[in-house]
This record gives C-alpha cells, structure tokens and sequence, in this order.
C-alpha cells in the first residue's frame, strides 16, 4: 500500500508542478470574469438611441395623450387609494365627480386633495 502513495505523491507533484496546471488555475477565474463582465461592459458603452416619429397625421399624438392621461390617472388612483387605507376616508368618489365635470387629471388631483399641489 506504501507504493501506491508513493506512486499517487509522485503522480501529483508532478501535476502540480507543471506550467499548464497553473496557468488552469489562474486563467479560469479570469476568463468567467471576462465572460461575465463583458456583456456588461458592452451594453453600458453603447450610445442612447433616440427616435423620432414623422406622421402626417395626429393620430399618434392623440394615442400617446391618452396613453400618458390614463397611467396619469391610474397614479392618483392608487395615491387616493393609498390615502384611504391611511385615513379612513374615501375621497374617489369626489375625484370621479371632477373627472366627469371634464377636469383634467392634474386639475381633479389638485382639487381631490388640495395640500397635494
């Protein structure tokens, strides 16, 4: 049994001592830090895109009013939402009144809670 070790030590210095075993160890952590990082690095280096839509018409601007109009208003929905749950006090109704008089969301807000402006 004393050969054996003597043959697996022998085996294993000689793996130790090689120039490929340590350049293994060094070089693997270093190439995942590069595969990981890399990607990174490369997303973050590009320039911002900016588009511009070039329409005839106004159906765009008409879409994109209502689209800001309605995350407006489901923002002030939650805040009312919110308030309610902290005061006790429903003010939604009052706030769906002024909607429907025609006030705008800002203008409904303001008027809902009138120390939120």
């Amino acid at each position: 049994m004393d050969k054996v070790f003597l043959i697996a030590r022998r085996e294993y210095l000689s793996y130790v001592k090689a120039w490929g075993f340590w350049l293994g160890i060094l070089l693997t952590p270093l190439i995942l830090l590069i595969a990981i990082g890399l990607p990174t690095l490369i997303e973050s280096s590009q320039p911002v895109r900016y588009y511009t839509v070039i329409e005839q018409g106004e159906t765009f601007q008409t879409e994109l009013n209502t689209s800001i109009q309605d995350n407006q208003d489901r923002v002030a929905r939650e805040f009312l939402a919110q308030n309610e749950a902290l005061t006790g006090i429903d003010l939604t109704p009052r706030y769906d009144a002024l909607r429907e008089d025609g006030k705008s969301v800002e203008e409904a807000f303001t008027a809902t809670l009138p120390n939120a402006g």
